[in-house]
């Protein structure tokens, strides 16, 4: 096949599948010295203080739905809603079949996304079973996304050609195309990369996804013709506008945040500016100062990138440790220090912890702010 690719479609392609098969053949490996070591532990400690029984991420996983419409096409997507709604346990019927048919899909908990991918297939210790509690909500609610989207690649293809080991194959790609997967074989490269490269890497693998279904889209776009154009907008509102709006109002109920119309509006034009850098690996980190210039009210403080955020945690426990004085910001950044390190989901205890207080001091009443905490904005 070499020649064939070299002359059909280039050099690069060719080492970049050639590069995905080393990386696969190798496999995950161990870290080699004890600063990487480290590093991991940070990352997935980070990973499970940002997404350890978060229910904000939990409730944003079925907005992924746009992605799929992108993906196979509102009409089968709609199909795969009706066969997956179809009776009061359809749900876990239809995870039942799928699961006897596809070996990804009764896998597909474990493998959501390379950071839950890495916690839970690691050697299972006597935390395990408490380590997967921490994503169960998440891996629940994204097969509200999944399930339709499986079913709907399905028909599709067996609309076409009377194949079911094919149809199935295409269904699982559809799922890993609109949603992402944490398996090696469906990172991208740079996901795939040293250790430093995944330090700005985490929590990318849906923003992926949105990109490389971007590029598709373009791809297939005829800037000559107004009704390819029409297509391409729509599928650009499916893919930033309308998840970033719907997360952000989201977000905006459950800790009350609805008085003030106008900084609802900056929130929700710097929540948009967020999602479209957030495809970018570094590109994303930057996202912060287009937040500010849209919302200088509330100005956004980079603390580098996702996994390392236990050192900017760490340097405000050492803040609060001057001052001191056992208030809240001190309990809150020694328990995101303490999640990290000990790797338990602070960051849910934390805005549970100040939901209550609010809720008990009467600063809200929205039972939503157990979820997010209470802003007093």
């Amino acid at each position: 096949m070499d020649a064939a690719i070299r002359e059909h479609y280039g050099v690069e392609k060719l080492r970049a599948l050639k590069d995905t098969l080393r990386d696969i053949a190798i496999g995950d490996m161990a870290a080699q010295t004890s600063g990487e070591r480290i590093l991991n532990h940070l990352r997935h400690g980070a990973t499970i203080v940002g997404l350890g029984w978060r229910i904000t991420t939990s409730l944003l996983q079925p907005i992924g739905l746009t992605q799929s419409i992108v993906r196979v096409g509102p009409q089968w997507i709609a199909k795969g809603i009706r066969h997956w709604a179809g009776d009061t346990v359809r749900l876990e019927n239809s995870a039942r079949v799928i699961g006897e048919k596809s070996d990804f899909m009764r896998l597909r908990a474990k493998t959501l996304q390379r950071e839950i991918n890495e916690i839970r297939n690691k050697v299972a210790g006597r935390d395990s079973v408490m380590e997967a509690s921490y994503f169960y909500l998440i891996q629940k609610l994204q097969l509200v996304a999944d399930i339709p989207t499986w079913w709907g690649a399905y028909e599709k293809a067996m609309a076409s050609e009377d194949n079911e080991a094919r149809a199935i194959a295409l269904a699982d790609q559809a799922v890993i195309d609109a949603q992402g997967s944490g398996q090696i074989k469906d990172l991208s490269q740079i996901q795939r990369g040293s250790a430093g490269w995944k330090l700005f890497t985490n929590f990318y693998s849906f923003f992926n996804t949105t990109y490389n279904l971007t590029r598709e889209s373009l791809g297939r776009t005829s800037f000559r013709s107004p009704g390819s154009v029409a297509l391409l907008g729509v599928d650009l509102l499916l893919l930033y506008t309308i998840p970033a709006i719907l997360g952000t109002l989201m977000k905006a109920a459950l800790s009350g945040d609805w008085d003030d119309e106008e900084e609802l509006l900056r929130k929700l034009l710097a929540d948009q500016v967020n999602y479209l850098t957030g495809t970018m690996v570094l590109v994303r980190e930057a996202g912060g100062v287009a937040q500010n210039m849209i919302d200088p009210q509330h100005s956004f403080d980079y603390t580098g990138p996702a996994s390392l955020r236990f050192f900017s945690e760490a340097s405000k426990l050492a803040k609060q440790i001057g001052q001191g004085e056992a208030d809240e910001p001190f309990w809150k950044a020694l328990n995101n220090v303490s999640g990290t390190i000990f790797h338990y989901p602070a960051g849910q205890i934390n805005a549970t912890v100040d939901g209550i207080a609010s809720i008990a001091n009467g600063k809200t009443q929205n039972p939503g702010a157990l979820a997010v905490g209470h802003s007093d904005r």
